[in-house]
């Protein structure tokens, strides 16, 4: 995010109020803008960074360029996610909030498949949807043993639950299978040493970037 040239920098915001989720992204915004945006590089975040989530995401500022020559057809204006904190201050130093934080996932709605969830990782829950089918073959106590269950209405007052996902970073994350060859994609981490009769765990394989420290 930002100017659409320069190289880029790993950083994390606070997507809103209350949230205990660090949202990672690739920014070329300089310096100057990452402090103002309240974005932190990832050497310096502590605890667990999650990637490219549909919920929450953060909101998002833009600011047109100081006075000056511009580049010809080079979009002059610079966008990008913003940690809730800095939005004030933000806004004090002429950057306008043009998208609010997307926060929590919503309920599912289709037949075809139950929302569900699990604490992947020490207070991170992750939500993601199970085929109907697989859910009832599974069934729901099978499922609650691997700390896996429906994601309700009161869920989704939490503010460290995530969705869509595509890297989580800082943590190991594990899925299961069983002898009668059904799988999940994700169980709760206080489980994997306690799985169900005929069900193991694994360990989802994951590229870490090594100046993120593990939880």
């Amino acid at each position: 995010m930002g100017s659409v040239y320069g190289p880029r920098t790993k950083v994390s915001v606070t997507p809103f109020n209350g949230s205990t989720i660090n949202y990672g992204f690739a920014t070329n915004c300089t310096g100057a803008e990452q402090g103002a945006l309240g974005q932190t590089q990832i050497a310096n975040v502590q605890g667990i960074i999650v990637y490219g989530t549909s919920a929450p995401k953060p909101g998002r500022m833009t600011k047109e360029p100081d006075a000056g020559p511009q580049q010809a057809g080079v979009n002059v204006n610079t966008t990008s996610y913003v940690d809730w904190q800095s939005i004030n201050s933000a806004e004090a130093a002429g950057w306008k909030l043009v998208k609010g934080a997307t926060l929590t996932p919503k309920l599912g709605r289709g037949s075809r498949s139950v929302r569900v969830k699990a604490e992947i990782a020490p207070s991170l829950i992750k939500v993601w949807d199970m085929k109907t089918e697989q859910f009832n073959r599974i069934t729901a106590a099978t499922l609650a043993e691997m700390g896996i269950s429906a994601y309700v209405q009161a869920d989704a007052n939490n503010n460290n639950v995530i969705q869509g996902d595509n890297k989580i970073e800082g943590a190991s994350v594990f899925g299961a299978r069983s002898d009668e060859g059904l799988s999940v994609g994700f169980i709760a981490y206080q489980r994997v040493d306690n799985m169900p009769a005929g069900w193991a765990a694994y360990g989802r394989a994951a590229t870490n970037d090594p100046r993120v420290a593990r939880q």
